[in-house]
């Protein structure tokens, strides 16, 4: 459900243009298959697919990486906030949101300075983006930083119970 076929082609086009670019794919999802199978047929060296892992180690992996990448087809017609943003934003990672014209996260990442939106299928975009991550180190940390913030701010469980119950009372 999340494009499985343009992360794929993303992978390919950053291998040829953004050298430093290494995605890291973890889970065993409806798709694993079919993404395991292209792995086994391109062998790209900027990718590794790993199947599962319990929370402890992935935690421990992405508290590693520099960019999380948030990925929903723009098929999608209903809002969608994936649980993993939380993940991203607690290890201070900035967001590269590729999502459909109806998710509100990349809007957020960007008007929050924790991340950038791309709309989904646009190749070009995203690999303006990849680039902007990789070129800008300091900018990338900061933009991690910003993100944990907003996090604490934003997501925190009191803040958000106290939004549900007025939700309620109205």
């Amino acid at each position: 459900p999340q494009g499985i076929d343009f992360l794929t082609q993303i992978i390919s086009e950053a291998n040829s243009n953004n050298k430093n670019a290494f995605f890291l794919i973890i889970g065993d999802g409806t798709e694993y298959s079919k993404l395991f199978k292209w792995f086994t047929d391109n062998k790209p060296v900027n990718a590794k697919l790993i199947k599962h892992l319990p929370k402890s180690d992935f935690d421990e992996i992405a508290a590693c990486c520099d960019v999380g990448i948030i990925l929903l087809r723009k098929e999608f017609t209903i809002p969608n906030f994936p649980s993993r943003l939380l993940t991203y934003l607690e290890n201070k990672m900035p967001v590269l949101a590729i999502t459909d014209n109806v998710s509100d996260i990349g809007p957020i990442s960007e008007n929050n300075n924790f991340g950038k939106w791309c709309l989904f299928g646009n190749n070009e975009e995203v690999t303006k983006e990849i680039s902007f991550f990789i070129d800008n180190e300091e900018l990338r940390k900061q933009m991690g930083i910003n993100g944990f913030e907003f996090m604490l701010k934003e997501y925190d469980t009191k803040i958000s119970h106290n939004k549900i119950m007025r939700l309620l009372d109205e």
